[in-house]
């Protein structure tokens, strides 16, 4: 929830540690580079959005 304070005892962030999930999370920030855009319709189509 957005609008409560942060604090230690919160719950868990998921991190990701794979390269493969990293280097997506990456591809998706910078969308706008075409080196990326294999990645990014592979990746679109397992989730079933249209490309």
């Amino acid at each position: 929830n957005p609008l409560k304070r942060v604090r230690r005892s919160g719950g868990d962030v998921p991190v990701p540690k794979g390269l493969k999930v990293r280097r997506l999370h990456k591809a998706f920030l910078r969308y706008h580079d075409p080196n990326n855009w294999p990645m990014l319709r592979e990746a679109l189509r397992r989730m079933g959005r249209p490309t």
